[in-house]
């Protein structure tokens, strides 16, 4: 799970929306209108084709296997049974697999687990939250939170000999960790990746706590592929020397490595994904 190349791609919700889900930040900054051009029933809720998943995972396979973009696309078109022209219209969200058979025949295909990674409940069809589950919710958000100031003020977990006091709030973490000495009343991390793999195996921890009040809700699973991934992603393969990651605010050719740029998108998210339910 904690090296990217092994973990499968999942419904973690890095969207990043812009206008209210009208719009997708990608990755590297380009806003991609999506269109909600196909519905699909399962039971009494309705689904649309989520296209940044799809997106993700698609050009995850491209560089994995390396193949060229407009190859694979001719070789999924093949595996649907549909033109190498619907599946580049599907990578640019302006069609959607016809029916949930072929939707789950694009999941195969990218070595996704299950075709619902690539569905997403549409507006007003969601599951509302009870009482008990928003404070659920509102431990796991908070957690959250911590971990990403914490990325924040260690210029994404990059500092060696990381020192933590016992009174701080982030002194929780050392209990997950593995690599530190203790000083007195502090614990100094000798590795900066170290704190960062203990600070999110902490936060995955307070989520799965968390399970027997939320565990049947449809955003526990959401919340569990998020910090899979996002969490994880903002700081995993970055902590080597030769990775340059701008500790301060955005700058014209670094905003995508910078810490403030990538937890201000993490946070973002997070809110979209989690106000979807309240």
């Amino acid at each position: 799970m904690r090296d990217g190349e092994r973990r499968e791609t999942s419904r973690s919700h890095f969207k990043s929306m812009c206008d209210r889900g009208d719009t997708w930040l990608s990755e590297k900054g380009a806003v991609m209108n999506i269109r909600r051009t196909k519905s699909y029933l399962i039971g009494d809720k309705k689904y649309s084709f989520y296209f940044p998943i799809f997106k993700k995972a698609f050009d995850k396979k491209a560089e994995r296997e390396e193949i060229g973009i407009q190859e694979l696309e001719r070789e999924l078109g093949s595996a649907v049974g549909v033109t190498e022209d619907a599946v580049h219209q599907w990578r640019f969200a302006k069609s959607a697999p016809g029916d949930l058979d072929m939707v789950a025949t694009v999941a195969t295909f990218l070595n996704l687990s299950d075709k619902d990674l690539l569905l997403q409940v549409e507006e007003g069809s969601l599951d509302r939250l009870t009482d008990r589950q928003r404070e659920s919710v509102s431990i796991i958000y908070r957690e959250i939170e911590d971990y990403l100031l914490l990325f924040e003020h260690s210029d994404g977990f990059v500092w060696n000999n990381y020192r933590i006091e016992s009174g701080s709030p982030y002194f929780k973490y050392v209990a997950t960790a593995a690599d530190y000495s203790v000083d007195g009343e502090a614990v100094v991390f000798t590795d900066g990746s170290r704190l960062g793999e203990a600070s999110w195996l902490y936060v995955a921890h307070v989520l799965e706590r968390e399970w027997v009040d939320l565990g049947n809700h449809p955003l526990f699973e959401e919340l569990r592929g998020f910090i899979d991934e996002e969490l994880l992603d903002i700081w995993n393969g970055k902590t080597d020397p030769d990775y340059r990651f701008e500790p301060n605010g955005p700058d014209d050719d670094m905003s995508d490595r910078c810490v403030w740029t990538d937890s201000e998108r993490v946070r973002k998210g997070l809110r979209e994904l989690i106000g979807r339910y309240l």
